[in-house]
C-alpha cells in the first residue's frame, strides 16, 4: 500500500462559474479552481470542461505525492 496522503475532488457546477478543488479527508482545500460555466455554449461543452478540470487536479494530486480516493460533484 502507498505511503501518500488521501483527498478527493470536488466539482461545484453552478450556472455561471464552476469550482474545482482538491480537498484533504478534514475539509482542507488544498487546490483549487474556478471557470465560468458557459453553458449557452450547450452540455457536452460543459461536460467537458468538468472532465478537463478532473483530470488537472488528477495531474496535480499526483504531483503532490497525494491518492485520489473519490470525486463529488454537485450539480445546481
Amino acid at each position: 500500500m502507498s505511503n501518500t496522503e488521501r483527498c478527493a475532488i470536488g466539482i461545484d457546477i453552478g450556472g455561471t462559474k464552476i469550482a474545482a478543488g482538491l480537498v484533504s479527508p478534514d475539509g482542507k482545500v488544498i487546490q483549487q479552481q474556478r471557470i465560468p460555466t458557459q453553458a449557452h455554449l450547450g452540455g457536452e461543452h460543459v461536460l467537458q470542461t468538468v472532465r478537463q478540470l478532473i483530470e488537472l487536479f488528477l495531474r496535480q494530486a499526483k504531483a503532490l505525492e497525494k491518492t485520489v480516493s473519490g470525486i463529488g460533484i454537485g450539480v445546481a
